[in-house]
């Protein structure tokens, strides 16, 4: 009988095998599919869900994308386009907006710090995989502008501040619990060894077991006071919603196990195939508000995977989604296929 158990042994791991080959071929696919109709030909990406402007985030999440995997090209190009027309502050952040029906196209020079982030991770990697000293030290510059630039410390808290202007209060710090990018995190402790970005990484946890312990779901943006007890923002809606939707996908991509956070979001999310909840009210007054995009459900797998359940099909990109839903499909794949091959 020791033959069998070998032949089956051998028989799962070439099924295994042969099940992570198609993941990685399903998720090029997708790229390809995103480039095709996101990506610019001058290095642009395009959020054609919001009227065809651009932003450090679109760039960022683009160019990550293209390091892992593995475009130099299109990271070359993308990359160009950012500094060319994004690096344009004093201090070395990056404008967070550029919209192509105004002149100038710059219409607010703030910068916004998850942008930010992503950009320098890119670039780091970028350095890594493909030998690139530029790159290294292009990466090295923004993250000690964010460092230098966008951390404050409130109550217990040691916080990120969304953008340099307009954050501040006086009894605290409007902070969006969606700009800690873990893995970001992880790479710029590794890219610029200062004690600060682990201070970041804990505080981010803290802050969000502790709002999950407070409201239902995580809040796009909050107020922390100054006592370290929190309250929503006055201008800003009060809800869940596009924002906040990305913290199970940044806590799967940086490996850290919140299992309260995740679970609160795969209970409100429904059932795979359903219409998305993109925004959920924390007023208890305003109707939750879905969306039909299928990309979408690349959430709801990724989070499936992350809960143990097995058996969970992958969905690939299809044209017609819109770049946000887009970029967060490709990423819940790419994170699912690296952190849970088995699922």
């Amino acid at each position: 009988m020791i033959w069998v158990k070998a032949f089956l042994g051998a028989m799962v791991m070439v099924v295994g095998l042969s099940a992570m080959s198609h993941a990685r071929d399903s998720l090029q696919r997708s790229w390809e599919v995103f480039q095709e109709v996101h990506v610019a030909a001058d290095g642009r990406v395009v959020d054609d869900g919001n009227a065809g402007i651009s932003h450090s985030e679109s760039q960022g999440y683009t160019l990550l994308l293209a390091a892992e995997l593995d475009s130099p090209g299109v990271f070359a190009r993308v990359w160009t386009w950012t500094r060319n027309n994004l690096l344009i502050r004093d201090d070395g952040l990056v404008a967070w907006r550029y919209d192509p029906e105004s002149q100038p196209p710059i219409t607010d020079v703030n910068n916004a710090s998850d942008g930010d982030l992503l950009i320098a991770h890119a670039l780091s990697l970028a350095a890594k995989r493909w030998q690139r000293q530029d790159y290294r030290e292009a990466a090295e510059d923004l993250a000690l502008a964010i460092r230098n630039n966008l951390v404050r410390e409130v109550g217990p808290y040691t916080l990120l501040i969304p953008g340099s202007e307009g954050f501040d209060q006086d009894d605290g710090l409007v902070v969006n619990p969606s700009y800690w990018i873990f893995a970001s995190l992880e790479e710029m402790q590794e890219l610029d060894p200062d004690p600060t970005w682990q201070a970041l990484i804990d505080s981010g946890r803290e802050l969000l077991r502790d709002l999950i312990a407070t409201y239902p779901l995580i809040p796009d943006w909050v107020v922390v006071q100054a006592d370290g007890s929190f309250a929503p923002t006055e201008d800003l809606p009060w809800e869940s919603g596009y924002n906040a939707l990305r913290v199970p996908l940044y806590l799967a991509g940086g490996g850290v196990e919140e299992a309260e956070v995740p679970g609160a979001f795969a209970r409100s999310w429904g059932d795979e195939g359903t219409p998305f909840p993109v925004i959920q009210p924390l007023d208890g007054e305003a109707e939750v508000e879905f969306n039909d995009d299928p990309a979408y459900d690349a959430l709801r797998q990724l989070l499936a995977c992350a809960r143990q359940e097995q058996g969970v099909g992958q969905r690939s990109l299809s044209p017609e989604s819109f770049y946000y839903p887009a970029t967060l499909l490709l990423l819940s794949n790419l994170y699912r296929d690296r952190g849970f091959p088995e699922c």
